[in-house]
């Protein structure tokens, strides 16, 4: 397991530089990447940036009602801890009613990758990662504890947890927690490079 803590997230200007997105994730480290996990500020008006053919999870995790404007007129609304899914070559127009809006986004490329993102309340979360899977635990509220077998670790609020060997894993948070997972398999061909990836990232 490996513990990535917010001040080592990157912050960098959105591909369309109308906001500032904090890279958890980014890999190859390049904007033709096969996976970004990413915190974003959300201006009360911008257009999302166009990533063809990488799959967007995004989810508010704080601030004023959002909705999403795409060019074939369709309208969805983000609704608070509940991810919406889309292409993100689709590159929605973003209207917030507020200037506190924050997302995380998990981005993967769709001919490589299948993902997926789903809130956590309070309660124990037992979660069995197969051999080529990985899960990442972003804590957004509450201080979560993570066990696999005689080891545990703590993940504060604003904090990312990763795990990706093939173990039995226990999510446990207390009243009042939240959090956001993600279930990522990745092609057979990347995933060694991938998880030497994880293991260099972040600390035990």
């Amino acid at each position: 397991m490996r513990l990535l803590r917010a001040e080592g997230y990157e912050a960098k200007p959105w591909k369309n530089g109308q906001g500032i997105t904090r890279d958890i994730l980014l890999w190859p480290a390049t904007d033709e990447f096969d996976l970004r996990v990413s915190l974003a500020d959300i201006p009360p008006a911008s257009t999302f940036s166009a990533f063809p053919g990488i799959t967007r999870h995004i989810t508010r995790i704080s601030g004023s009602a959002t909705t999403l404007i795409f060019a074939d007129g369709r309208v969805e609304r983000l609704g608070l801890m509940t991810p919406l899914t889309f292409d993100s070559g689709e590159a929605p127009h973003c209207e917030a009613s507020g200037d506190d809006v924050r997302v995380l986004n998990v981005m993967t490329r769709a001919t490589s990758w299948r993902s997926s993102v789903r809130p956590l309340a309070a309660g124990r979360h037992p979660v069995v990662l197969a051999e080529g899977h990985a899960v990442l635990l972003f804590a957004v509220a509450g201080e979560w504890r993570v066990e696999a077998g005689n080891t545990s670790v703590n993940c504060l609020p604003g904090e990312t947890l990763l795990a990706a060997r093939p173990a039995a894993i226990t999510l446990v948070g207390t009243a009042g927690c939240a959090a956001l997972l993600a279930d990522l398999v990745p092609a057979a061909e990347s995933r060694d490079a991938l998880f030497a990836f994880f293991e260099a990232t972040g600390r035990n």
